[in-house]
C-alpha cells in the first residue's frame, strides 16, 4: 500500500515539473521564424539547428519574450501556491 502512495507522489511531481517547463509558443512567433529563416538562407548550407538557436536568442533577448515568460511562470507559480493552500 505504501508503494502505491510513493508512486503516485512521484508521478505528481513529474507532471508538475513538466507543466513548469512548458513554454507555450506565440502563434505570431512561427511566422516570425519563417521570415528569420528565409533571411538566413538555410539552403546555402547553414544548419537549421543553428538558425533556430539564433532565432530564439533574437526573440528571447531583443523582443522581450524572456521577460514575458518569467512573468507567466511567476503568475503560474502564484496560482499553484494559492490552489495548494486552498486544498489544505
Amino acid at each position: 500500500m505504501a508503494e502505491k502512495k510513493t508512486k503516485r507522489k512521484a508521478h505528481y511531481k513529474t507532471n508538475r515539473y513538466q507543466k513548469a517547463m512548458t513554454i507555450r509558443a506565440d502563434p505570431t512567433m512561427v511566422d516570425q521564424f519563417k521570415e528569420f529563416a528565409d533571411d538566413a538562407d538555410i539552403s546555402q548550407g547553414e544548419l537549421f539547428e543553428q538558425v533556430f538557436r539564433d532565432f530564439l536568442d533574437h526573440m528571447l533577448v531583443e523582443e522581450g519574450y524572456i521577460d514575458r515568460i518569467r512573468k507567466q511562470a511567476f503568475a503560474r507559480r502564484e496560482e499553484e501556491m494559492s490552489e495548494e493552500e486552498g486544498n489544505e
